[in-house]
């Protein structure tokens, strides 16, 4: 079961494109399409809370357009073709809808909506590897290092709001339906619908700030701007979540490390600016009265006394947790499952009428729970040779120079395989950001439209792989591409 491309995949990821980027035409317009779906991520919030709350529902879905029309485009321009992780997902998943109208649910709603949730994103992920390149990737971290001023300022002011005030509703226009934390504080989802989006928007930008600061050259005030943010955003957020998904973005520099010496020199280059940063966060009101919260609420879970070795310790018992879940589901599950969809929020509010986990709020246990041991462990398994792939190709781009897929790696690498998908905006950051690793390991011949993906090759005494690329294609190392931190210059 091969998550990847062929070789002859590969090989016809690196012949000329007529209808590339640079010359516009059907290529360009995929583009688009995956720069929508990214817009519609951030916006899903915003308008089923304040703009359109009376269409909440079905806003869910909002971004199921946009993936019919990449499909459609993608097999259009030969950008999306079938290997074997994705055939093997459409092979699950149409036995999975079989099963739920049959043994399952038999609730044609709940059914589609479990396939959407599973299977139906999925693919795009090798869509958007193979449509952007690390310029595209560049621009789109570019979009989100500013999105974390406004975003950091919009969490103070919920912060700081009573959690019935307008600026703290949820999905439909509810008060009082954000999450708690302590003191009469609500845990603030800034665009997002809850504290989940919030913190996995955190940590994706995370990435590119850690590759602002480790890449060579000048770095732009936008860097250090959303470094500061994203310091404010945590601390008011009281979420263990948020500090957990940025935490393992700066394990995946250790990572990076171990297949390239020459980061242990970025990172300390960054030990300056980013305590420079952290000292001007701590002089500011709202970042004391964050961490003041956040204290307390690790108090009331006992892990203020247990430390940070300990806070991190049960941090990763609940990850491996939500591993054993679906061991533990497998025990008592029925073989083919209650039903696709069944154990997702939407569907127990179509059939119990309440918005609940009819099955496990873990979401490998929900999986087997759903689908059954055989098609979930098989289901699965895909999300993880998925995720094998991913680490497979950051660690040859990390060998080459080229840092940024083992941060994005970092972001997302966990979300993909253990986030819960039946959570919109959790299913469109695991998906995006998983596209977005894939794609920042391909470099463009900008003259005659190539793509290539940047994996280690023979190079020149005194240059490293991920140069030798460019020196080959007639262009300077670093151009454009080779180091994020100079596309702000």
């Amino acid at each position: 079961m091969a998550s990847g491309e062929t070789q002859n995949e590969m090989q016809e990821n690196r012949k000329p494109r007529s209808d590339s980027l640079a010359e516009g035409g059907s290529h360009g317009f995929v583009k688009f399409l995956i720069w929508m779906y990214f817009v519609l991520l951030i916006l899903e919030g915003p308008l089923r809370k304040w703009i359109l709350p009376g269409l909440s529902n079905p806003l869910i879905l909002v971004r199921d357009p946009i993936a019919i029309m990449l499909y459609i485009a993608g097999i259009g321009t030969g950008l999306f073709r079938f290997n074997g992780a994705t055939g093997f997902l459409l092979a699950v998943g149409g036995l999975a809808v079989v099963t739920g109208m049959t043994v399952g649910t038999r609730n044609l709603y709940v059914t589609l909506y479990g396939f959407d949730a599973c299977f139906f994103h999925l693919p795009l992920i090798y869509l958007i590897g193979k449509t952007f390149d690390h310029e595209d990737v560049a621009r789109v971290g570019k979009v989100i290092l500013f999105l974390a001023i406004p975003m950091a300022v919009l969490m103070v002011l919920q912060f700081r709001s009573d959690p019935t005030a307008y600026v703290n509703v949820g999905p439909g226009g509810s008060r009082g339906s954000q999450m708690e934390a302590v003191l009469g504080k609500i845990r603030p989802p800034g665009f997002f619908n809850f504290i989940t989006g919030a913190a996995q928007f955190l940590s994706l930008c995370t990435a590119f700030v850690v590759n602002g600061f480790v890449s060579k050259g000048k770095k732009q005030l936008l860097v250090y701007a959303a470094a500061l943010a994203i310091m404010v955003s945590t601390a008011v957020s009281t979420s263990r979540l948020a500090v957990g998904g940025i935490g393992l973005v700066l394990l995946s520099i250790g990572v990076a490390a171990l297949y390239n010496r020459t980061v242990i020199k970025g990172v300390l280059g960054m030990l300056l600016p980013v305590g420079f940063v952290f000292f001007v966060a701590t002089t500011l009101d709202v970042f004391k009265e964050g961490t003041h919260v956040f204290e307390a609420r690790l108090a009331n879970t006992g892990e203020s006394k247990a430390g940070a070795v300990r806070s991190a310790s049960n941090w990763t018992e609940r990850v491996l947790g939500d591993f054993l879940a679906g061991y533990e589901a497998a025990q008592v599950a029925p073989l083919l499952g209650y039903g696709l969809g069944y154990g997702t929020n939407i569907g127990a509010r179509v059939l119990t009428g309440r918005v609940v986990f009819s099955a496990d709020e873990r979401e490998w246990g929900r999986v087997i729970f759903e689908i059954g041991p055989i098609l979930g462990i098989a289901y699965l398994g895909v999300r993880v040779a998925m995720l094998m792939e991913l680490f497979r190709r950051a660690t040859q781009s990390v060998r080459g120079g080229n840092l940024l897929p083992m941060f994005l790696f970092g972001a997302c690498g966990l979300l993909l395989v253990n986030g819960q998908f039946g959570v919109a905006s959790t299913l469109g950051f695991s998906v995006f950001g998983a596209g977005l690793c894939l794609a920042s390991n391909n470099t463009r011949k900008e003259t005659q439209g190539v793509i290539e993906e940047a994996t280690p090759a023979k190079v020149r005494r005194g240059t490293t792989a991920y140069a030798e690329k460019w020196i080959r294609a007639g262009l300077k190392p670093g151009h454009g591409t080779a180091k994020f931190g100079e596309t702000f210059a």
